[in-house]
């Protein structure tokens, strides 16, 4: 392994490579990755879970969340959201 010891990060650049449009795109569509996983697991097929994209002080961020009664009974039911984490992988 190369020894990084005399590594420094600029952090302002890092804040903003963070807060760059293709790094919130591509948060976004893990985002709708995981959405889309959990609404499978409805029974009744009518589970819908948003997609919420902010730039916050240090960097893009994306919530996934409950959109309707459906998906809170689902989620409650079947911990969706917890389980399609690894859906946003990759």
């Amino acid at each position: 392994m190369a020894d990084i010891s005399g590594l420094k990060i600029n952090g302002l650049a890092a804040r903003e490579i963070m807060k760059m449009p293709a790094v919130r795109a591509d948060l976004v569509a893990r985002g709708q990755r995981i959405a889309r996983n959990a609404e499978g697991m409805s029974e009744s097929g009518n589970a819908r879970y948003g997609v919420v994209a902010k730039n916050l002080e240090v960097s893009a961020h994306v919530f996934v969340q409950t959109a309707d009664a459906a998906s809170i009974a689902s989620n409650a039911k079947h911990n969706s959201l917890v389980k399609s984490v690894d859906a946003g992988k990759g």
